[in-house]
């Protein structure tokens, strides 16, 4: 019985820093996903980008473009009546070497009202770190094609990922 307890605490040793350094890492992404939805929610452009896949904001021409380009899309929606109410994160997925990177599907549910109801839409964004998991920005993929995203990604592990899922919106007419 004592060699068989010994040998249970001598597994929980090697098994418990491991499972604990995945929770801690599963913390920070939640953590950074949070810093981007609140960002979202108050329309903080500079901290959405900061938190976006350097990649992406490249491609979109660097950090000011993209700025003006969400400042002119969520303007004209904000002109249109459309307001995000919320953003909530979910527990990030396993996470998966991809080249030099780490990735990981972070589910996120979006809640945005205009004059006729609710649009409720809920799709995985990817979580992507470049410096061993010490740090997280992220790529959301809701209008996304397979093309877009392996051409932003061309390391992305879909045989261990999959592909990120985005549900249809649901849409809550006001009564």
């Amino acid at each position: 019985m004592q060699k068989f307890t010994v040998s249970l605490l001598l597994t929980a040793l090697v098994l418990i820093p491991g499972w604990l350094k995945a929770q801690d890492e599963a913390s920070l992404i939640r953590e950074s996903a949070e810093k981007i939805a609140q960002a979202t929610l108050d329309l903080d452009f500079s901290q959405i980008v900061t938190f976006t896949y350097p990649g992406l904001v490249e491609l979109m021409g660097g950090k000011d473009q993209m700025i003006t380009l969400m400042e002119s899309s969520l303007g004209g929606m904000k002109e249109q009546g459309f307001v995000i109410e919320s953003v909530e994160i979910g527990q990030p997925s396993k996470r998966v070497k991809a080249g030099e990177e780490i990735h990981c599907l972070v589910p996120q549910k979006l809640a945005m009202t205009f004059s006729g109801g609710t649009i409720i839409t809920e799709s995985d964004m990817i979580g992507i770190s470049q410096d061993q998991g010490k740090s997280w920005t992220f790529l959301g993929t809701s209008n996304m094609t397979t093309e877009q995203l392996l051409a932003i990604l061309p390391e992305y592990n879909v045989d261990e990922l999959g592909l990120p899922q985005s549900k249809e919106p649901q849409v809550i007419e006001k009564e």
